[in-house]
């Protein structure tokens, strides 16, 4: 397998095992459980913004609460400082920018 490959994969894990941990934190167990299953989707970073656009769907509003909450988690890990954009947060591209910053050399905890 080559190296990015690799590395995407590890990737796509940290952030899977990160959203699942700030669904139970933010949810419960159960309710995170079923939220997941009623998705019907996975967090992965070729899937970000249908992931997104499932969580709002589902918890509405409270979503963007939940999705910046995952990506804080997530940037932790990378070794990011997380600062909400004034134009506006997007999943997908907070998700992006996690990927590249751990593809330079970002650390993993």
């Amino acid at each position: 397998m080559a190296a990015g490959v690799s590395l995407a994969k590890d990737f796509d894990e940290l952030l899977e095992e990160t959203v699942e941990t700030t669904l139970k934190q933010v949810l419960g167990e159960k309710p995170a459980e079923a939220l997941a299953y009623h998705m019907k989707v996975r967090a992965s970073v070729p899937r970000a913004k249908a992931y997104a656009d499932a969580l709002d769907r589902t918890l509405g509003t409270g979503s963007r609460v939940v999705e910046k909450l995952m990506v804080k988690s997530l940037y932790v890990k990378v070794g990011m400082k997380f600062e909400d954009p004034i134009g506006g947060f997007s999943f997908e591209q907070a998700v992006l920018r996690a990927q590249e910053f751990m593809s330079k050399g970002g650390r993993r905890r």
